[in-house]
């Protein structure tokens, strides 16, 4: 499953009644939108499958950019302690001398 096929899995949960398919990207076009349709949340029912699924992708793109965010956040936390670790044992050398 590709990256952004796991985000699609999530957002969709909030629009249809089922997530769509780990196998979404091999589905063709006609019957990822027969999908949708037949697992449209009822207060979106007479929105097209091509509108709805652009919010999922919408979704999907926004959960993509709060786990990248996080992860970098993460790394700057960790590059941070990294360095007060490094600063701090070459004060203790210097210290040493």
């Amino acid at each position: 499953m590709h990256d952004h096929t796991y985000y699609l899995r999530l957002a969709s949960q909030h629009y249809l009644t089922d997530e769509i398919p780990a196998n979404w990207d091999d589905l063709s076009l006609p019957d990822q939108s027969q999908f949708i349709y037949d697992h449209m949340w009822e207060p979106f029912m007479g929105v097209s499958a091509d509108e709805l699924f652009e919010h999922i992708d919408d979704l999907a793109n926004a959960f993509k950019q709060v786990a990248h965010n996080e992860r970098i956040a993460t790394l700057s936390e960790v590059h941070e302690r990294l360095e007060s670790s490094c600063a701090s044992l070459n004060q203790t050398k210097t210290e040493d001398q």
